[in-house]
């Protein structure tokens, strides 16, 4: 199994200023075995262009939604099916233009409280597979 290690840009949670932020899941997220959803000044070069190397397809997200919704933010209920910040409706439009199927929900509102998406489901237990390594 390969690993990838993500170099925030960011010492802290969520910088709203920059988008940046120092965890993972609110700058890149999972859509499918072969596609993600990142915010680019957030990440890394390497880690982009590791993420390029793969064959990875990229949802970018615009730094005035990734501000406001951080729509990196996506719980994947199974590959090519995630849920989203309907708010975000430029990185909604992103991900399907991949072919990914999008449910979005209502969360404006809770960002204010700050926590993402994903941090209010956490995980979601499915079965086993496909994993990106099964490309």
């Amino acid at each position: 199994m390969t690993f990838l290690t993500i170099k925030c840009n960011s010492p802290w949670y969520f910088d709203p200023q920059s988008g940046a932020s120092a965890h993972p899941d609110m700058l890149m997220g999972a859509l499918d075995v072969d596609k993600v959803i990142a915010y680019p000044g957030g990440i890394d070069f390497e880690t982009y262009n590791w993420l390029e190397r793969r064959g990875y397809q990229i949802a970018h997200v615009e730094r005035d939604e990734q501000t406001l919704y951080a729509p990196t933010n996506v719980t994947t209920l199974e590959p090519g099916l995630v849920i989203m910040i309907e708010e975000a409706t430029k990185a909604i439009a992103e991900v399907r233009k991949l072919g990914v199927e999008v449910l979005p929900v209502p969360y404006g509102e809770f960002l204010k409280a700050g926590g993402g998406l994903n941090c209010s489901t956490m995980a979601v237990w499915r079965e086993k597979g496909p994993y990106s390594t099964d490309r």
